[in-house]
């Protein structure tokens, strides 16, 4: 069993590419009986959240990402710790960091250049209340059944 000296947490997404956010939503629901979480469109692309089990990853919906594709990302309690690790290790050439809603993220390919994240979770699940709080007002959170591409209707 491996040790935990990197202080991974258990994986907190995976990130999936898909064609159609909206159909791909209706397909984890229907297929798998996920929870919808949520649903933005920004910087031109859309992404959406759904819960498949209670314990598990959530799976993030993205539009931006190639299909078939899906990148585990697993929490960690100290992202910078864990990148000079990777580029004392000789891998810092096989990573980017970037921000997120929740708090910053490294991608790591592999040696077969499979992507693996981390993520910092600064903000735990902070889409979920944003979404949660969004109104009418708010131009990037699509309502619960809105279509993906076009027009977007709104609640009442």
């Amino acid at each position: 069993m491996p040790s935990d000296w990197l202080g991974l947490g258990p994986p907190a997404y995976l990130y999936v590419g898909v064609d159609e956010v909206r159909a791909a939503i209706d397909f984890y629901e229907r297929a798998l009986g996920a929870e919808f979480l949520w649903h933005f469109r920004r910087f031109g692309t859309e992404v959406a959240a759904v819960r498949v089990s209670d314990t598990g990853p959530k799976v993030l919906l993205a539009e931006h990402r190639p299909t078939p594709s899906c990148i585990p990302i697993w929490s960690v309690p100290h992202l910078d710790e864990l990148v000079a690790h990777l580029a004392a290790a000789g891998f810092a050439d096989r990573g980017v960091s970037d921000g997120t809603p929740d708090g910053p993220v490294h991608v790591l390919r592999d040696l077969d250049g499979n992507e693996l994240g981390f993520l910092q979770q600064d903000v735990p699940h902070a889409l979920v209340a944003r979404y949660a709080a969004a109104g009418a007002d708010d131009e990037f959170a699509l309502p619960r059944g809105a279509v993906s591409r076009g027009a977007v209707p709104r609640d009442s």
